[in-house]
Formats: structure tokens, sequence, C-alpha cells
């Protein structure tokens, strides 16, 4: 990812993120790293994109979930990423 002199570059990321449940039953991503692949990027620019991997990755998972439940419990697999749903009620 890069913009340099009017034109876009692409290069590609490694990331890696936790998955947490918060106090309200919400999934959330948080990014505990952020690296360009053969390119060194400013400071800034991870920690914007770590951002942007934090709540784009939290809105998909709870748009994967049933309207108005609540996550007890997430677990990530070598192929997915499973969420227990807390019981309603």
């Amino acid at each position: 990812i890069g913009y340099e002199g009017g034109a876009i570059i692409l290069w590609p990321v490694e990331i890696e993120a936790k998955l947490t449940v918060d106090d309200r039953g919400a999934v959330r991503v948080t990014t505990t790293r952020v690296e360009a692949i053969g390119a060194t990027l400013p400071a800034d620019i991870l920690s914007t994109l770590g951002k942007q991997i934090d709540d784009e990755g939290s809105r998909a998972v709870a748009a994967a979930l049933p309207s108005g439940s609540k996550a007890r419990q997430v677990t990530v697999e070598s192929e997915r990423i499973v969420v227990e749903l807390a019981p309603r009620g």
C-alpha cells in the first residue's frame, strides 16, 4: 500500500492480530504487528493501516454474526475464526 509521485504503489503487508470479546459481547480485532514486505513504510502509515484493519475487521466479524447476538468466546483456528455465542436472554 502506498502513494508515490501521483501513482499508487501496492506492497504486500503482513499482519498479526488478536481477537477478543469485550464486556458487551462484541468481538474486537486488535492488530499487534503490521509490516510491509520488501519495503519500509513510515510508522504513521503502519499505525493508520493497523487502526483501519482493527475497525474494518471488527465490523466484518460483527456483520457475520446473527443480529443482536453477543459473543462469549472467540477462537482462531488454522482456516477460520470460531465465535461461541452467549445464550440470549
